[in-house]
């Protein structure tokens, strides 16, 4: 082990664990015989970006295309850009573009920040056996990074419960729908267990449905193909978020989801929980993968299926892109600056949408033959007076909706 590159990780290792610095990089240029680590601490008032290197100072007119990518990628001004070397090589300082410091054992010259980082004044010393010390060096590094990453993208081990009780839920009501479905057709059990449907939701103002819907499905393998994206993309999500913001997100996927497809298309029986998944997975793609917090590779597959079922025929893709739309919304309201500006703009959208659901006048078409089939299931399973107030009330809703 390269003294110098264990003076290094002597530094790094004070700026993470007390000064509260992220690890972005570390390369070891090999040609060069050194080694140089970047850190980043946005919330640092003094210096957001550092670099650590055990080149000398007159190596930065050398690597100045480098660090000005670095400030570009990071944005970060020069002043608030600090370069540590380890050693105690000087130059001229008039061709010192950036704020610099020189460290060696008992040696400090350059920028004064003793009164900003005075630890790493005494960490640069010369150790009798460099492997071992290097190691418990790193393996604190390692600990402090893992618990700060933790931390700082809230990754938890807490169990999403939310996430199990609706894969529950939906298997339960798929049992349920099974036991019906001997005497009565999939569609019209849907509609009695509380699927999306026009007549039902729009006519009766059966407004749940909007909501309910998103945990009936048609058959095992839509089941299957539901549940399983909800446990990988939906587990992650709770874990992330906690289990308010994450039933935030599903929630207003599922309802606008719902919405788009009552108030775009003609009267039709929807299930599923599509719409709530493809919000979750756009808040993934954007916040997940986009800002480098996880690798896509890892859900490609998932997202290409979800992807690909739009392209099937007689599939909700107004109730797609409904979903997707109020988890970007759910999304902005969560991580906006201006938190509370979004969620009043995200109010006044939903109270729009929703005006435009309670004001449709027209359902197109009925379907009195099936409404008739799910008043005798209703009737039935022993709720008569329930099937027979529905009956009344379905006649006013042909009456008012032009059947």
């Amino acid at each position: 082990m390269n003294n110098n590159y264990y003076k290094v990780l002597q530094v790094i290792n004070i700026l993470i664990e007390k000064y509260n610095f992220m690890q972005i990089s570390l390369k070891d240029y090999e040609s060069f015989s050194s080694v140089e680590a970047w850190l980043r601490n946005e919330n640092d008032p003094n210096f957001s970006l550092i670099r650590v290197t055990c080149k000398g100072a007159s190596s930065s007119q050398y690597d100045n295309n480098r660090i000005e990518d670095y400030l570009d990628y990071f944005k970060c001004h020069r002043d608030n850009f600090l370069d540590i070397h380890i050693s105690n090589d000087e130059y001229d300082k008039q061709l010192e573009v950036y704020n610099y410091l020189n460290l060696e054992d008992a040696y400090a010259s350059g920028h004064n920040v003793f009164n900003i980082y005075p630890e790493i004044y005494a960490c640069v010393r010369n150790v009798d056996n460099i492997d071992k010390e290097y190691d418990v060096l790193l393996k604190n590094k390692n600990r402090i990074l893992l618990q700060r990453f933790n931390e700082r993208f809230k990754i938890n081990k807490s169990k999403p419960i939310i996430t199990y009780i609706i894969i529950a839920l939906c298997a339960l009501l798929y049992i349920l729908k099974m036991v019906l479905s001997v005497n009565y057709s999939s569609t019209i059990v849907d509609i009695a267990l509380g699927a999306n449907y026009n007549t039902f939701t729009v006519g009766l103002k059966q407004v749940y449905r909007l909501i309910t819907s998103a945990f009936l499905h048609g058959s095992f393998l839509h089941l299957f193909s539901n549940v399983y994206s909800l446990y990988v993309l939906g587990s992650f999500i709770e874990s992330y978020y906690g289990h308010l913001k994450y039933c935030f997100i599903l929630f207003s996927s599922i309802l606008l989801g719902s919405l788009s497809q009552i108030i775009f298309n003609s009267n039709s029986v929807s299930i599923g929980l599509s719409g709530g998944l493809y919000g979750l997975m756009l808040v993934f793609i954007i916040d997940l993968v986009i800002k480098g917090r996880r690798p896509i590779t890892t859900f490609l597959p998932l997202i290409f299926v979800n992807l690909s079922i739009n392209f099937i025929a007689n599939i909700a893709w107004m109730a797609h892109l409904g979903g997707m739309i109020g988890g970007y919304l759910a999304y902005v309201c969560i991580n906006s600056e201006r938190k509370k500006d979004m969620i009043i703009l995200y109010v006044l959208f939903m109270i729009f949408v929703l005006f435009k659901f309670f004001t449709i006048d027209k359902i197109n078409p009925f379907y009195k033959t099936s409404d008739m089939e799910v008043i005798k299931l209703y009737n039935d399973i022993g709720l008569k007076k329930y099937s027979d107030n529905l009956l009344i009330r379905l006649a006013k809703v042909y009456s008012k909706f032009g059947g």
